[in-house]
């Protein structure tokens, strides 16, 4: 087989585990996938935080990618551990080359991922994320931070 029908067999594989975990492990039985992971999958976001395995051997065909990921929770954490004003969603957007175009994030990547971050509870304050939207310096896609986990809307695997 050559690549190509390789990673189209691939992507098929990951469409079927993703609606696996979106109807059979998350809406129908909520005990068994954390609200961020159900958002990772639905959002085809990299779950860096869990605690599972169901997402290895489909990391290619998330986005953003482990690696965008890692880049992000790195200067998330930073903030945090400072205990200094997070930078704004806009300033992400500068700092990761969105506005320029010259990034592989698109502003859809840097939400999904924040909102994924969002659901991790455990990681950042309610306050950390309202300092992100300070002073007008997120888009409006950004309010989502602050509306709770809904799977009806939030991990729909359609």
């Amino acid at each position: 087989m050559d690549s190509n029908t390789n990673k189209a067999d691939g992507l098929r594989e990951f469409q079927i585990m993703r609606l696996l975990v979106l109807t059979g492990l998350g809406q129908d039985n909520p005990n068994q996938c954390s609200d961020s992971d159900l958002f990772a999958w639905s959002s085809s976001t990299f779950p860096i935080f869990t605690s599972g395995s169901l997402h290895r051997g489909f990391e290619e065909f998330f986005h953003p990618t482990e690696q965008m990921m890692d880049v992000l929770s790195k200067k998330l954490n930073d903030a945090f551990l400072k205990d200094s004003a997070p930078p704004t969603v806009y300033q992400l957007e500068t700092e990761l080359g969105i506005r320029s175009g010259d990034s592989s994030w698109t502003r859809s990547d840097l939400i999904n991922a924040l909102r994924y971050f969002s659901f991790c509870s455990d990681r950042f304050t309610p306050e950390f994320w309202v300092s992100m939207t300070r002073d007008a310096g997120a888009p409006s896609e950004a309010n989502s931070f602050f509306r709770p986990f809904e799977p009806k809307w939030d991990a729909s695997p359609y």
